[in-house]
């Protein structure tokens, strides 16, 4: 009798492992549980080990999981890891703790997939989502050889030819804060140029804190033991706190520190804080689509002006509203601008910024000034929930479209 129970334990033992399943319970809840959907299926897998072993200077603790989805082109594997503190600079030592298979980083539903496995064998009270890839904010065409594939928007994946879009990171999150039973307490990209309304926008209802760069990363990423090390030390630290301690530390560590002296910019939104923005944007954008053509070209002049980013239409809103309300405009009160700037400046928790981009306050809107990159991308703007809300774009068209006699800017 023994011997058979024995006989059918290790039966069913080995059945569980030839399917992928896992028999380890459940880990205790812990404070926070960051997750890191590190997409190396393209040219920074390179710089994934990198970030792998600045991840490993820290490790979990007993109050914070780190645990990271590792997809890596050159390894041709999909794994996770429980990270663990390390003395080793140069080789990843952590346990891979599940095997996934060969996982398409650019379909939306892995990196959900991936945050449900963890919930259900890392939970904690806070959770922090990290979606490490390229980034091209709201929009950037990419083509090929056999064709164009649409927009790169974040988490492009050559091996699969994908990527995740704006709206289906915003459905992510709002599976995943659905699924968590509460709000994604920090989004980050780990990412170039994501600081944007228009990709905080998916998000309003599924994230508190959002955190973003407005301008390109340099490819080293983010200094992980720099932040992560506060948080295991002071495990009750808020998502506030914790976008603060990240913007702060990321600025340090590109100004003489651990990534020496290049120019960047990091930044961090208060979802809790949208409503008010976007019901200002929304008054803005009326007031510009009421203006008189004759005022256009000042419209378009302020946006040349403010700051710009590696992506030449996406410019920094508060700047943009600094320009507006020295051109005197007709139709666009005084009072409209200002509340904007107001409730702009209430959005953004903090924007750290290299000395060259001090024009830069820490939230990126969309701002071609040429009818042909507008209607390039008309159609792929309009259904964005940002825009839904605010007619964003249709205050471009118009401040796009000239007078009669004047011509159309190109």
């Amino acid at each position: 009798m023994g011997r058979n129970l024995s006989f059918l334990g290790l039966a069913i033992a080995l059945i569980i492992g030839l399917h992928g399943f896992e028999a380890k319970a459940a880990e205790p809840l812990k404070e926070w549980t960051f997750l890191v959907f590190l997409n190396g299926h393209n040219d920074l897998d390179d710089f994934s080990d990198l970030n792998l072993n600045a991840m490993e200077q820290v490790g979990s603790s007993d109050q914070v999981n780190i645990v990271v989805q590792w997809a890596s082109l050159r390894a041709n594997t999909t794994k996770r890891l429980y990270v663990t503190k390390d003395t080793n600079p140069t080789r990843v030592t952590s346990p891979v703790v599940h095997n996934p298979g060969l996982v398409d980083m650019g379909k939306y539903q892995n990196l959900v997939e991936f945050v449900r496995w963890a919930k259900e064998n890392y939970p904690a009270k806070h959770y922090f989502i990290d979606v490490w890839n390229h980034g091209t904010g709201w929009r950037k065409r990419f083509a090929y050889l056999k064709g164009d594939f649409g927009a790169k928007d974040i988490s492009l994946d050559d091996r699969f030819h994908s990527q995740i879009t704006t709206m289906e990171l915003g459905l992510a999150m709002s599976e995943i804060a659905t699924m968590l039973g509460q709000k994604v307490d920090i989004y980050g990209s780990d990412a170039c140029l994501m600081a944007m309304a228009e990709v905080a926008g998916e998000m309003k209802d599924s994230v508190r804190v959002f955190i973003g760069s407005q301008e390109v990363e340099p490819g080293e990423g983010w200094p992980y033991e720099k932040f992560l090390g506060p948080l295991v030390a002071n495990p009750m630290m808020t998502a506030e706190e914790l976008a603060v301690v990240h913007a702060r530390e990321y600025l340090a560590a590109y100004s003489g520190g651990v990534f020496g002296e290049q120019e960047v910019t990091m930044s961090a939104f208060n979802l809790e804080n949208w409503e008010a923005y976007e019901k200002a944007m929304a008054a803005f954008s009326a007031e510009l689509k009421a203006a008189p053509p004759a005022e256009r070209a000042k419209m378009i002049t302020a946006a040349n002006n403010a700051q710009g980013y590696y992506v030449s239409d996406y410019r920094d809103l508060i700047g943009f509203l600094d320009n507006m309300a020295t051109a005197n405009i007709t139709g666009v009160n005084a009072a409209t601008i200002s509340t904007l700037r107001s409730s702009a400046e209430a959005l953004v928790l903090t924007n750290q910024v290299s000395d060259s981009y001090s024009a830069s306050h820490g939230l990126s809107v969309w701002m071609p000034t040429s009818r042909y990159t507008y209607t390039a991308y008309e159609s792929k703007y309009a259904p964005l929930a940002f825009n839904k809300a605010t007619a964003w774009g249709d205050a471009l068209k118009l401040m796009l479209t000239r007078t009669a006699g004047e011509g159309q800017t190109e």
